[in-house]
């Protein structure tokens, strides 16, 4: 086992692109299946094959505590690809035309943000997005590492090496 999988990997992780229902639709993977952005413009983890991606999943309220993940590690791996999934943890119906005006208005033009409003991956993947998730996929879309956390020097070291073992092997 190489030092870049996580013990939640080491436990199985990795084989959590379940297959999901979606009625008439059929089976689709996690990894294809497709949220918007708050431009509109559609994206999955799927239209990045053969990339190294980096996926942020966090409340959509909370999405400022990424801001210091994406600025440390895109300067030190300006080939890492990145999507950042706002999860809609709230009860009862959500106005997503008002969630994606908020954020037209609060992040910056360059940065989409994927609405998951069905908390396909939150759920999926038993995450806590009350603090930022970051799961990091080869570029044969096999995840490789998962971190739970606000950006720590501590944490920022093991994950900068697990990307960099990781970019090394392709």
């Amino acid at each position: 086992m190489t030092p870049i999988y996580t013990e939640a990997v080491r436990r199985g992780a990795c084989t959590l692109l379940l297959c999901f229902s979606f009625g008439a639709s059929g089976a689709q993977t996690l990894a294809e299946r497709e949220l918007i952005d708050q431009w509109g413009y559609p994206d999955s983890l799927a239209s990045h094959s053969g990339q190294t991606v980096m996926v942020l999943v966090v409340d959509v309220r909370r999405l400022g505590t990424i801001q210091r993940w994406q600025e440390e590690l895109g300067a030190r791996f300006p080939e890492l690809r990145w999507l950042r999934i706002g999860d809609l943890d709230e009860p009862g119906p959500v106005d997503l035309a008002r969630v994606r005006d908020t954020l037209q208005r609060r992040v910056p033009r360059g940065a989409a943000v994927l609405v998951d409003h069905e908390r396909l991956w939150a759920s999926s993947l038993d995450l806590d997005t009350r603090q930022p998730n970051l799961l990091l996929y080869a570029s044969d879309g096999q995840l490789a590492g998962r971190w739970h956390g606000r950006w720590s020097d501590t944490l920022g070291d093991e994950v900068s090496l697990a990307v960099a073992t990781l970019m090394a092997l392709r």
